[in-house]
Order: C-alpha cells, then sequence, then structure tokens
C-alpha cells in the first residue's frame, strides 16, 4: 500500500501521475491523526507533503517510524540543504523531493523507495564517501579500528564493510574479491550485527564518523538515477 498525505492538489495531481494511480490520500488532518492513520495501516510507503508538519518535522518523522517501522518515507515539498537533509535521513526519510520535482521524478522517487532504495542528491553521497575516503587515509585511522567501528571484524568483513562504504553494490563486490554475491550477504549480514547498524548507508556513516551510534532499524539501497540519487547502498533485509 502507498499512502499520500497531503491538502496540495496541485501536489496530489503530480503524484497521482507519477504513482500511475497506485496509492490512497490520507487527508491528516494533523500530526497525531497522520501518526495513528500510519500505525493503522502500516503501509509500505508514504509520500508525506512537509508542508502538513511544519516545523516539528523531525520529531514527527521519528514518530511515524516508531508507529510503522517498515513504511519507507518519501518526503514531499521539501527545499532543504545537505546538512538537512541529512538529518532527515537519519530520522528515518528515504529520500526528498524539491517543490518542483516533475510527476516522472516523483514516480521515480516512489519507485526507488520502495524498492529499498534511498533518493539523495549525488553531492551528499559523494561527500560522505569522501569523508570516508580521507579517513581511511589518514595515519591514525588504522589504530582507532581497533576501538571504532571496525573492531572485531575479521579481515574479510572489514574489506567488504570498507568496499560497501565507497558505494559499491553486492555484485561488485562480488567481482572485485572473485567471491559469490551469497559470501557477500552472509560476510554483510555479520558486519550490521556487528558493528551495530541495519542498513548499507548507516555503515558508510559509521565509518565515515558522520554517525553517533546505532542506526534506527531501516533498510536501504542507492542505484544509478539522475539528479537525486546514488549509487551502490542496499537494504539490511536484502543484503
Amino acid at each position: 500500500m502507498i499512502l499520500i498525505a497531503t491538502t496540495d492538489s496541485e501536489l496530489l495531481s503530480r503524484c497521482s501521475q507519477g504513482l500511475r494511480g497506485n496509492g490512497t490520500v490520507i487527508a491528516a488532518s494533523d500530526p497525531d491523526h497522520l501518526c495513528d492513520t500510519v500505525k493503522q495501516l502500516k503501509p509500505a510507503l508514504l509520500l508525506i507533503d512537509f508542508h502538513l508538519v511544519g516545523c516539528e518535522r523531525l520529531n514527527i518523522i521519528v514518530r511515524l517510524k516508531l508507529a510503522s517501522p517498515r513504511t519507507r518515507i518519501l518526503a514531499l515539498n521539501v527545499f532543504v540543504d545537505e546538512r538537512t537533509e541529512l538529518e532527515l535521513l537519519k530520522c528515518g526519510v528515504r529520500g526528498c523531493c524539491a517543490p518542483d520535482a516533475s510527476p516522472e521524478q516523483v514516480g521515480r522517487a516512489a519507485f526507488a523507495v520502495v524498492q529499498g532504495e534511498y533518493w539523495i542528491r549525488r553531492s551528499l553521497l559523494s561527500r560522505l564517501v569522501d569523508q570516508h575516503l580521507i579517513a581511511k587515509q589518514e595515519p591514525q585511522a588504522a589504530p582507532s579500528d581497533r576501538c571504532g567501528p571496525m573492531h572485531g571484524l575479521t579481515e574479510r568483513e572489514a574489506e567488504i564493510a570498507h568496499l560497501v562504504a565507497q558505494g559499491n553494490n553486492n555484485k561488485q563486490i562480488a567481482r572485485m574479491l572473485e567471491i559469490t554475491e551469497r559470501t557477500v550477504k552472509s560476510h554483510l549480514t555479520e558486519v550490521f550485527r556487528k558493528v551495530g547498524v541495519n542498513d548499507r548507508l548507516s555503515l558508510a556513516l559509521r565509518i565515515s564518523g558522520t554517525a553517533p551510534g546505532p542506526a534506527r532499524p531501516e533498510g536501504s539501497g542507492i542505484r544509478d538515477l539522475p539528479l537525486l540519487t546514488a549509487q551502490g547502498i542496499g537494504t539490511a533485509a536484502a543484503v
């Protein structure tokens, strides 16, 4: 089930076109009503107009994730900088669409998110990967791993974790290490468990040092889509 939370008729029209009619509208008059509806219906995807949630958006996103942890959230009518977008991602949003997003962009974003991916700007993922690569090159990085997120990983697990953080998907990692994708998935499951995260983006954030602690239950995957997407981060459920 896909739910669309908006009172904006023009935005609803764009969503309907992008989703080709696959969506149920929530006439949510307030955040409590919205959270109760999501808790009851537990949709696979929630498209939420951020004009509905106002300045309390971060708190409301957290409440929505608590109400239905498996519901993936795509935020609409969002025009934010990278820092704010990262905060939204950490709270549980799987992607953001700008106010001028076309029906095609909304549809593609919704498809990506429902498939377990993140719909984020390329520059944001590039920044996260750059931070990781810089940290990896610093002389003090290796000793810090002994008490950092890589502590307790086997050599192979650490190798796979770093490749994931660099944006490689399972197929690419399997090819580079000359092992099967099933073996990559098995190692990655152990990496998630040992590091204390549930998805690839959270793993990349932990390794780069931008995430302070274990992530909330969340899955992800990023494929090469234009404008707002990045490549190579997949779901915990489908490692």
